[in-house]
């Protein structure tokens, strides 16, 4: 780098008077200068980084919290998707185990084996269309509730066995009322009981919404 020609004299008087003084007062003057190449660094360039960083801060918090929001929202949805998916399953397992009203002999088949294989007899077992209760509709179907009444006879433990197993493995199968009574002397006791079964009915659509 070329030096004016009008600040040569000055840097060569410098330059003279620095060589003649002793290696103590050389060191005085190059710690003067660091410590004025280090006030000059702080006052014109960390005041600026100070300043700028101090308007950055802020904006370094809420993008932190952004941060932190976004990736709860990511755990959230992948919960829900886990949910939703566990759900979908459960609804169609449901529809799968779900008999339609043609099939209520079925049903009716099915109560009775289950009863046999726990002991009871049943007497009457017999479905009330004209009580059945409508539980939901779409385009495609009508879902029911379908009483079926039914009388039998059986051991209290028996009967107690036979309800447990309706009630915890079949899904479209509710327990109602009932009633056990009870004679001195007889073992097996006269049942009636009201199950409430659900079954679906296939919507016919007219030709105009075909």
């Amino acid at each position: 780098m070329k030096i004016p020609e009008k600040l040569q004299p000055t840097i060569d008087n410098f330059t003279e008077k620095f060589t003649n003084l002793d290696e103590q007062k050389k060191m005085y003057v190059f710690l003067g200068i660091l410590l004025l190449v280090f006030v000059l660094d702080y006052f014109i360039i960390m005041r600026t980084q100070i300043k700028t960083l101090s308007k950055i801060s802020p904006e370094i918090e809420v993008l932190s919290k952004d941060l932190k929001k976004t990736k709860n929202d990511l755990l959230r949805l992948n919960q829900y998707r886990k949910d939703v998916r566990k759900s979908s399953d459960e609804v169609e397992d449901l529809n799968e185990r779900i008999r339609s009203r043609e099939e209520v002999p079925l049903i009716l088949e099915h109560i009775s084996r289950i009863a046999n294989d726990n002991g009871v007899v049943i007497n009457q077992i017999i479905p009330d269309t004209k009580d059945q209760e409508l539980l939901l509709e779409n385009e495609e179907r009508e879902y029911y509730a379908l009483p079926i009444n039914l009388e039998a006879k059986g051991a209290y433990h028996n009967v107690g066995r036979f309800l447990n197993s309706i009630e915890n493995n079949e899904a479209y199968i509710n327990v109602g009322k009932f009633s056990i009574t009870s004679k001195i002397g007889k073992k097996k006791h006269a049942v009636q009981l009201t199950f409430k079964a659900i079954v679906f009915e296939n919507v016919e659509k007219e030709e105009g919404d075909k």
